[in-house]
């Protein structure tokens, strides 16, 4: 939780609420901006804050993010793998028809020398 998001989430509270808010905390203090200060004073608050608030701590926002990244880097790899089989069966693919068409080349020269031959066995 930024201070910004505390200053935020502080603001939108119910004058009831905060009230709550600065029994549950505690530290004597008065107003949104005094424990906005405070805030920034002590950081290692921030847990227990985003406890009572029901916010995310930054640690914890980084770790969702780290999961997210590590998420996305799962899925690029995965399709990295299909994009590396694909270009294989198309690699056999080529390879199967340059067979082909060497096999298709030998036929038609077999042909044309047969009917040389033919040709010349008529003169």
């Amino acid at each position: 939780m930024t201070s910004d998001e505390y200053a935020q989430a502080l603001a939108e509270m119910t004058e009831e609420d905060f009230a709550e808010f600065k029994r549950t905390l505690g530290g004597g203090l008065e107003t949104r901006d005094e424990y906005v200060r405070h805030f920034a004073d002590h950081p290692f608050l921030e847990y227990r804050i985003c406890g009572i608030l029901g916010l995310k701590t930054e640690v914890q926002k980084k770790g969702e993010a780290d999961r997210r990244l590590a998420d996305a880097a799962k899925e690029s790899a995965r399709a990295a793998q299909e994009a590396a089989a694909a270009a294989k069966e198309s690699a056999e693919h080529v390879r199967r028809g340059r067979i082909l068409l060497v096999i298709a080349l030998v036929i038609s020269f077999a042909a044309f020398f047969i009917s040389l031959h033919v040709a010349l066995d008529k003169i």
